[in-house]
């Protein structure tokens, strides 16, 4: 299960990152729990990764950003990224386990359905749960959305 984090929640979390850095900002990219044990800078981003966690750290990943002149579009768009880099991953993990056969075409299924969790409860405007381990009690993707959208 080391894969998830790398293969799901950290390219879920470049997906916020990167749109920051392309409004030129910053940001700040954490998966898994402490010590992440690979950290990477690279100018405005920096990189902090742990992929081997327990199962609620498994899926844990921020992207705290800076994005300057934040007009509420480009809120909208850093936080709708995150969401659309998984839809993505979604739609290639499937194809990759129609196309494979064997232990691959497991292995690309259960990312298939992680990815689809995942998007679910990130593009719901919600507020998590204690369900949710680390997350519980913040935002959703959604949530910042539709809070951005609204103007407040």
């Amino acid at each position: 299960m080391a894969a998830i984090p790398l293969l799901l929640v950290l390219p879920h979390e470049l997906g916020h990152a990167l749109t920051a850095l392309a409004f030129g900002g910053s940001s700040d990219v954490v998966v898994g729990g402490e010590p992440r044990r690979f950290n990477l800078q690279l100018g405005r981003l920096s990189v902090r990764v742990r992929p081997l966690n327990g199962w609620s750290w498994m899926w844990y990943g921020m992207a705290p950003s800076e994005i300057p002149r934040a007009t509420r579009l480009r809120v909208v768009l850093a936080a709708a990224a995150g969401p659309f880099v998984t839809l993505a991953l979604l739609a290639c993990y499937a194809a990759a386990a129609q196309l494979t056969a064997g232990f691959l075409r497991w292995f690309f299924w259960v990312l298939t359905y992680a990815a689809a969790w995942t998007f679910l409860v990130t593009a719901l405007p919600i507020r998590y749960g204690r369900f949710f381990g680390p997350y519980a009690g913040r935002d959703s993707d959604g949530s910042r959305i539709r809070r951005a959208l609204a103007g407040s």
